[in-house]
Protein backbone atom coordinates (compact mmCIF):
# COMPACT_ATOMS: atom_id res chain seq x y z
CA UNK A 1 0.00 0.00 0.00
CA UNK A 2 1.45 3.20 -0.75
CA UNK A 3 1.46 5.79 2.03
CA UNK A 4 1.79 9.30 1.59
CA UNK A 5 2.29 11.53 4.98
CA UNK A 6 1.95 15.22 4.74
CA UNK A 7 4.06 17.02 6.78
CA UNK A 8 2.60 20.48 8.16
CA UNK A 9 5.86 22.79 9.12
CA UNK A 10 5.46 25.29 11.74
CA UNK A 11 7.77 28.62 11.46
CA UNK A 12 8.27 28.16 15.69
CA UNK A 13 9.91 24.64 15.45
CA UNK A 14 10.13 24.38 19.23
CA UNK A 15 6.27 24.83 20.16
CA UNK A 16 4.87 23.33 17.09
CA UNK A 17 4.62 19.73 16.27
CA UNK A 18 4.67 17.47 13.19
CA UNK A 19 1.57 15.42 12.81
CA UNK A 20 0.91 12.39 9.85
CA UNK A 21 -2.31 13.51 8.46
CA UNK A 22 -4.46 12.38 5.38
CA UNK A 23 -4.25 14.25 2.19
CA UNK A 24 -7.78 15.94 3.70
CA UNK A 25 -5.69 16.54 6.79
CA UNK A 26 -7.95 13.79 9.34
CA UNK A 27 -5.37 12.75 12.19
CA UNK A 28 -4.23 9.62 11.17
CA UNK A 29 -2.61 8.73 14.88
CA UNK A 30 -0.05 6.61 16.28
CA UNK A 31 1.06 3.38 13.89
CA UNK A 32 0.18 0.16 15.62
CA UNK A 33 0.27 -3.69 15.31
CA UNK A 34 -1.73 -6.76 17.14
CA UNK A 35 -0.27 -9.48 17.15
CA UNK A 36 -1.45 -13.27 18.44
CA UNK A 37 0.25 -16.30 17.72
CA UNK A 38 -0.40 -16.36 14.24
CA UNK A 39 2.69 -14.11 13.20
CA UNK A 40 4.64 -16.82 15.03
CA UNK A 41 7.38 -15.07 16.54
CA UNK A 42 7.83 -11.44 16.29
CA UNK A 43 11.13 -9.08 16.89
CA UNK A 44 9.42 -6.49 18.69
CA UNK A 45 13.03 -4.10 18.19
CA UNK A 46 12.75 -4.41 14.57
CA UNK A 47 8.97 -3.58 14.58
CA UNK A 48 9.49 -0.66 16.64
CA UNK A 49 12.28 0.49 14.57
CA UNK A 50 9.90 0.01 11.77
CA UNK A 51 7.56 3.02 13.42
CA UNK A 52 5.45 1.27 15.08
CA UNK A 53 4.72 2.75 18.78
CA UNK A 54 1.34 0.86 19.84
CA UNK A 55 0.90 -2.85 20.54
CA UNK A 56 -1.78 -4.86 21.14
CA UNK A 57 -1.63 -8.73 22.18
CA UNK A 58 -4.11 -11.37 21.88
CA UNK A 59 -4.59 -13.17 25.52
CA UNK A 60 -7.47 -15.33 25.52
CA UNK A 61 -10.38 -16.82 23.78
CA UNK A 62 -13.60 -17.57 25.27
CA UNK A 63 -12.89 -18.41 29.19
CA UNK A 64 -10.44 -21.72 29.12
CA UNK A 65 -8.19 -20.42 26.23
CA UNK A 66 -4.99 -18.65 26.55
CA UNK A 67 -3.09 -17.64 23.13
CA UNK A 68 0.23 -20.02 23.68
CA UNK A 69 2.14 -16.71 22.45
CA UNK A 70 1.01 -14.10 24.80
CA UNK A 71 3.16 -13.59 27.40
CA UNK A 72 6.32 -14.24 25.48
CA UNK A 73 4.96 -10.95 23.05
CA UNK A 74 4.08 -9.26 26.52
CA UNK A 75 7.72 -9.95 27.54
CA UNK A 76 9.18 -8.78 24.67
CA UNK A 77 7.14 -5.53 23.52
CA UNK A 78 7.83 -4.14 27.19
CA UNK A 79 10.94 -5.28 26.73
CA UNK A 80 11.18 -3.36 22.98
CA UNK A 81 8.93 -0.15 25.07
CA UNK A 82 6.54 -0.62 23.13
CA UNK A 83 2.82 0.93 24.25
CA UNK A 84 0.99 -2.36 25.41
CA UNK A 85 -2.92 -3.00 24.83
CA UNK A 86 -4.71 -6.27 25.54
CA UNK A 87 -7.55 -7.90 23.72
CA UNK A 88 -10.02 -11.00 24.27
CA UNK A 89 -11.73 -12.71 21.92
CA UNK A 90 -15.37 -13.44 23.85
CA UNK A 91 -18.11 -16.04 22.65
CA UNK A 92 -20.09 -16.04 25.54
CA UNK A 93 -24.15 -16.93 24.73
CA UNK A 94 -25.21 -15.62 27.69
CA UNK A 95 -24.78 -13.03 30.49
CA UNK A 96 -24.00 -15.76 33.02
CA UNK A 97 -20.67 -16.40 30.34
CA UNK A 98 -19.98 -12.98 29.63
CA UNK A 99 -19.17 -12.15 33.38
CA UNK A 100 -17.22 -15.58 33.41
CA UNK A 101 -14.98 -14.65 30.77
CA UNK A 102 -14.53 -10.96 31.74
CA UNK A 103 -13.35 -12.46 34.50
CA UNK A 104 -11.30 -14.96 33.28
CA UNK A 105 -9.56 -12.40 31.05
CA UNK A 106 -9.37 -9.46 34.00
CA UNK A 107 -7.78 -12.22 36.22
CA UNK A 108 -5.10 -12.56 33.70
CA UNK A 109 -3.83 -9.22 32.87
CA UNK A 110 -4.28 -7.95 36.05
CA UNK A 111 -0.70 -8.62 37.09
CA UNK A 112 0.77 -7.05 34.21
CA UNK A 113 1.72 -3.62 33.22
CA UNK A 114 -0.19 -1.90 29.96
CA UNK A 115 -0.52 1.45 28.91
CA UNK A 116 -4.14 1.08 26.19
CA UNK A 117 -7.50 0.31 27.10
CA UNK A 118 -8.56 -3.57 27.67
CA UNK A 119 -10.18 -4.62 24.65
CA UNK A 120 -13.29 -7.12 23.68
CA UNK A 121 -14.13 -8.81 20.38
CA UNK A 122 -16.87 -10.29 19.35
CA UNK A 123 -18.25 -11.35 16.03
CA UNK A 124 -21.08 -13.53 15.33
CA UNK A 125 -23.04 -15.89 17.17
CA UNK A 126 -25.83 -18.18 15.68
CA UNK A 127 -27.53 -19.38 18.43
CA UNK A 128 -28.69 -16.04 20.25
CA UNK A 129 -30.34 -12.97 18.23
CA UNK A 130 -28.89 -9.67 17.71
CA UNK A 131 -30.87 -8.33 20.60
CA UNK A 132 -29.02 -11.03 22.89
CA UNK A 133 -25.91 -10.07 21.76
CA UNK A 134 -26.12 -6.71 22.77
CA UNK A 135 -27.24 -8.02 26.09
CA UNK A 136 -24.28 -9.96 26.17
CA UNK A 137 -21.74 -7.91 25.39
CA UNK A 138 -22.67 -5.33 27.46
CA UNK A 139 -22.55 -7.33 30.83
CA UNK A 140 -19.49 -7.75 29.19
CA UNK A 141 -18.04 -4.19 29.18
CA UNK A 142 -19.62 -3.47 31.84
CA UNK A 143 -17.56 -6.40 34.25
CA UNK A 144 -14.34 -5.95 32.56
CA UNK A 145 -14.48 -1.74 33.01
CA UNK A 146 -15.32 -2.52 36.99
CA UNK A 147 -12.97 -4.80 37.15
CA UNK A 148 -10.06 -2.99 35.63
CA UNK A 149 -11.43 0.11 37.00
CA UNK A 150 -11.09 2.54 33.96
CA UNK A 151 -12.39 2.08 30.53
CA UNK A 152 -12.42 -0.43 27.78
CA UNK A 153 -12.60 -0.46 24.08
CA UNK A 154 -14.69 -2.77 21.57
CA UNK A 155 -13.28 -4.19 18.10
CA UNK A 156 -15.55 -4.28 15.50
CA UNK A 157 -15.40 -3.48 11.92
CA UNK A 158 -17.69 -1.35 9.88
CA UNK A 159 -20.29 -3.78 9.06
CA UNK A 160 -21.28 -5.00 12.61
CA UNK A 161 -21.37 -0.97 13.52
CA UNK A 162 -23.94 -0.28 11.02
CA UNK A 163 -26.07 -3.55 11.54
CA UNK A 164 -25.98 -5.11 15.23
CA UNK A 165 -24.34 -2.76 17.57
CA UNK A 166 -26.92 -0.73 19.23
CA UNK A 167 -26.05 3.10 20.16
CA UNK A 168 -25.71 2.00 23.98
CA UNK A 169 -22.36 0.75 23.60
CA UNK A 170 -20.98 4.21 21.43
CA UNK A 171 -20.08 4.92 25.09
CA UNK A 172 -17.02 2.93 24.54
CA UNK A 173 -14.19 3.77 22.76
CA UNK A 174 -14.42 1.96 18.92
CA UNK A 175 -11.44 0.34 17.42
CA UNK A 176 -12.80 -0.28 13.64
CA UNK A 177 -11.37 -2.44 11.26
CA UNK A 178 -12.64 -0.80 7.61
CA UNK A 179 -10.34 -1.74 4.71
CA UNK A 180 -13.01 0.46 2.18
CA UNK A 181 -10.85 3.89 2.54
CA UNK A 182 -8.91 6.72 4.79
CA UNK A 183 -12.50 7.52 6.75
CA UNK A 184 -14.48 4.76 8.44
CA UNK A 185 -17.87 4.30 8.98
CA UNK A 186 -18.36 5.03 12.66
CA UNK A 187 -22.79 4.68 13.06
CA UNK A 188 -23.54 6.07 16.72
CA UNK A 189 -19.67 6.52 17.52
CA UNK A 190 -18.36 10.18 16.94
CA UNK A 191 -14.94 9.21 16.42
CA UNK A 192 -12.02 6.23 16.63
CA UNK A 193 -9.60 5.56 18.66
CA UNK A 194 -8.38 2.95 16.61
CA UNK A 195 -8.49 2.12 13.16
CA UNK A 196 -7.67 -1.12 11.47
CA UNK A 197 -7.11 0.32 8.03
CA UNK A 198 -5.54 -3.11 6.39
CA UNK A 199 -5.38 -6.83 7.20
CA UNK A 200 -2.88 -7.61 4.25
CA UNK A 201 0.04 -5.40 5.63
CA UNK A 202 3.94 -6.20 6.15
CA UNK A 203 6.71 -4.99 8.42
CA UNK A 204 9.80 -5.37 9.40
CA UNK A 205 10.47 -7.93 12.47
CA UNK A 206 7.51 -10.49 11.32
CA UNK A 207 8.41 -12.56 8.19
CA UNK A 208 5.85 -14.45 6.20
CA UNK A 209 2.49 -13.63 7.15
CA UNK A 210 0.33 -10.99 6.40
CA UNK A 211 -0.01 -8.52 9.54
CA UNK A 212 -3.38 -5.67 10.71
CA UNK A 213 -1.92 -2.42 10.76
CA UNK A 214 -3.60 0.36 12.89
CA UNK A 215 -3.38 4.00 13.90
CA UNK A 216 -4.23 4.51 16.98
CA UNK A 217 -5.29 8.15 18.91
CA UNK A 218 -4.70 9.05 22.59
CA UNK A 219 -8.34 8.26 23.09
CA UNK A 220 -7.06 4.73 22.92
CA UNK A 221 -4.83 5.03 26.30
CA UNK A 222 -5.15 4.10 29.93
CA UNK A 223 -6.05 7.95 31.57
CA UNK A 224 -3.69 9.34 29.29
CA UNK A 225 -0.80 7.63 28.78
CA UNK A 226 -0.87 6.18 32.56
CA UNK A 227 -1.69 1.98 32.44
CA UNK A 228 -2.57 1.50 36.10
CA UNK A 229 -0.30 -0.68 38.37
CA UNK A 230 0.47 -3.76 38.02
CA UNK A 231 -0.59 -5.90 41.41
CA UNK A 232 1.48 -7.68 43.41
CA UNK A 233 0.81 -11.62 42.50
CA UNK A 234 -0.67 -13.38 45.75
CA UNK A 235 1.72 -15.76 47.36
CA UNK A 236 2.01 -19.49 45.47
CA UNK A 237 1.28 -22.51 47.85
CA UNK A 238 3.58 -23.77 49.96
CA UNK A 239 3.46 -27.06 47.85
CA UNK A 240 4.67 -25.27 45.06
CA UNK A 241 8.29 -24.25 45.77
CA UNK A 242 10.90 -26.75 45.59
CA UNK A 243 14.06 -26.57 47.57
CA UNK A 244 17.13 -25.45 45.63
CA UNK A 245 18.19 -29.04 46.26
CA UNK A 246 15.93 -30.56 45.45
CA UNK A 247 16.50 -32.49 41.57
CA UNK A 248 13.70 -31.07 39.24
CA UNK A 249 10.88 -33.60 37.87
CA UNK A 250 10.25 -32.37 34.65
CA UNK A 251 11.60 -30.84 31.89
CA UNK A 252 10.25 -27.32 30.95
CA UNK A 253 8.29 -27.11 27.79
CA UNK A 254 9.86 -24.83 25.07
CA UNK A 255 8.24 -21.69 26.39
CA UNK A 256 7.01 -21.14 29.70
CA UNK A 257 6.68 -17.83 31.88
CA UNK A 258 9.85 -16.44 33.76
CA UNK A 259 9.76 -18.03 36.56
CA UNK A 260 10.37 -16.04 40.20
CA UNK A 261 13.56 -16.60 42.39
CA UNK A 262 12.48 -16.27 46.03
CA UNK A 263 14.78 -14.81 48.27
CA UNK A 264 15.73 -18.05 49.83
CA UNK A 265 16.64 -19.47 46.59
CA UNK A 266 13.81 -21.12 45.70
CA UNK A 267 12.00 -21.07 42.64
CA UNK A 268 8.30 -21.03 41.93
CA UNK A 269 6.90 -22.40 38.52
CA UNK A 270 4.37 -20.07 37.12
CA UNK A 271 2.82 -22.17 33.94
CA UNK A 272 3.02 -25.35 31.87
CA UNK A 273 1.82 -25.08 28.12
CA UNK A 274 -0.25 -28.08 27.70
CA UNK A 275 1.25 -30.82 25.39
CA UNK A 276 -0.15 -33.65 23.39
CA UNK A 277 -1.82 -36.54 26.09
CA UNK A 278 -1.77 -34.05 28.91
CA UNK A 279 -4.47 -34.21 31.15
CA UNK A 280 -5.04 -31.77 34.27
CA UNK A 281 -4.80 -35.32 36.06
CA UNK A 282 -1.18 -36.47 34.88
CA UNK A 283 0.08 -32.58 35.61
CA UNK A 284 -1.76 -32.66 38.84
CA UNK A 285 0.43 -35.93 39.81
CA UNK A 286 3.25 -34.36 38.00
CA UNK A 287 3.64 -31.02 39.83
CA UNK A 288 2.14 -32.97 43.58
CA UNK A 289 -1.38 -31.21 43.48
CA UNK A 290 -5.11 -31.93 42.95
CA UNK A 291 -6.64 -31.54 39.52
CA UNK A 292 -9.33 -29.41 41.76
CA UNK A 293 -6.98 -27.50 42.45
CA UNK A 294 -5.83 -26.54 39.11
CA UNK A 295 -9.36 -26.54 37.83
CA UNK A 296 -10.09 -23.32 40.58
CA UNK A 297 -6.80 -21.92 39.76
CA UNK A 298 -7.39 -21.71 35.98
CA UNK A 299 -10.70 -21.15 36.05
CA UNK A 300 -11.51 -24.39 33.98
CA UNK A 301 -15.14 -25.29 34.19
CA UNK A 302 -14.76 -28.71 32.58
CA UNK A 303 -12.04 -30.74 34.49
CA UNK A 304 -12.02 -33.12 31.08
CA UNK A 305 -11.07 -30.64 28.76
CA UNK A 306 -7.97 -28.69 27.77
CA UNK A 307 -6.32 -27.62 24.97
CA UNK A 308 -2.50 -27.86 23.53
CA UNK A 309 -1.09 -24.79 23.40
CA UNK A 310 -3.24 -23.79 26.54
CA UNK A 311 -0.97 -22.30 29.26
CA UNK A 312 -1.83 -23.41 32.93
CA UNK A 313 -0.88 -21.68 36.32
CA UNK A 314 0.74 -24.21 38.09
Amino acid sequence: MKRNILYILCGLALTCSINPTYGNGYMRGLKGLDVSHWQGYVNFNDIKNDGIEVIYIKVAQGSDYQDPMWLQNYNDARNAGLKIGFYHYITASNNEEAIQQAEYFYNLIKYKEYECLPVMEYTDNPIISNYEINEVVTTYMNTLKNLVNSNVAIYTDEDRVENLWEASLSEYPLWIADYSGENPYLGSWDSWAGFQYTETGSIYGINGNEVDLNYFKDTIFVNQNTAPPAQVPPAMPPSHVIAPSAPPTYTPPTYTPPNHVLPNGSIVYLGHIVQVGDTLSKLAERYGTTVEYLAEINNITNPNVIHVGQILII
